[in-house]
């Protein structure tokens, strides 16, 4: 049997780095679900972009959001209201121009649950305030989202499937932010599982399952393969989490 040679990944146009705020929270587990086959790749969501300049405000899914607090990606997927998946999260904290206020931007897949944030912001209170929501006036589109989450579960060997070689795995590979990690179990056979929450699905979940699926792929004669499946993002009501 020849021995197995992983693939080298590293995607074009992704910075390097990323700073993240993670809290570790155990999690427990259902079924399995699908890996990352059928990702976009990075020229395909190029298209994507340019399409979203011709979406008609009334298909939005973009929100924005302003809020009079020092947040993280941790609060504001912790206490925002359970609308739909998430396909990107990006969290502009408090700087010298703006020293009290943070300003989220919150992409979904559809336009619905976009409205249904909107319609619901007076029952969300994060840190305290209640955040001012309203549409993005850079409107993006629907986005069919079958197989897709900001949520990965990563089975694999404890040397390489634990919160901090994941990550520095990860910040080679793209710049990412985590709402947290959550620990299935820790098996006596030297098996970890782990559930890592990315903040967008977007060129984070996406990527991150692309690269671990590609360098380290879970088949025969690979010691160093792991298992990357997409797991219910709790932010959708639909789903069982």
């Amino acid at each position: 049997m020849s021995a197995f040679r992983a693939e080298f990944f590293r995607p074009m146009h992704i910075a390097q780095g990323g700073k993240d705020k993670t809290t570790s929270q155990k999690t427990t587990g259902k079924s399995p679900r699908g890996g990352c086959n059928g990702c976009k790749t990075t020229s395909s969501r190029r298209n994507s972009d340019k399409a979203n300049a011709a979406v008609d405000p009334s298909q939005n899914c973009a929100v924005h959001a302003i809020i009079e607090a020092d947040v993280l990606y941790f609060d504001v997927f912790d206490t925002m209201p359970r609308v739909g998946k998430v396909k990107s999260c990006w969290v502009n904290r408090p700087d010298g121009e703006h020293p009290t206020t943070s300003t989220v931007k919150l992409v979904f897949f559809t336009h619905a649950a976009a409205q249904q944030l909107i319609d619901e912001a007076s029952n969300w209170i994060i840190n305290g305030t209640r955040p001012y929501c309203t549409w993005d006036r850079n409107c993006i589109g629907p986005e069919d989202s079958v197989g897709k989450s900001r949520v990965l579960r990563i089975t694999g060997h404890k040397d390489f499937v634990n919160y901090e070689a994941l990550g520095a795995y990860f910040s080679v590979k793209l710049r990412y932010q985590t709402q947290k990690v959550g620990t299935v179990y820790f098996g006596a056979t030297g098996i970890n599982q782990v559930d890592w929450y990315f903040a967008s699905y977007s060129n984070q979940a996406q990527i991150a399952c692309m690269a671990l699926e590609r360098e380290r792929p879970d088949v025969e004669g690979n010691a160093e393969g792991v298992r990357v499946e997409f797991r219910p993002d709790p932010c959708d009501p639909s789903e069982e989490v």
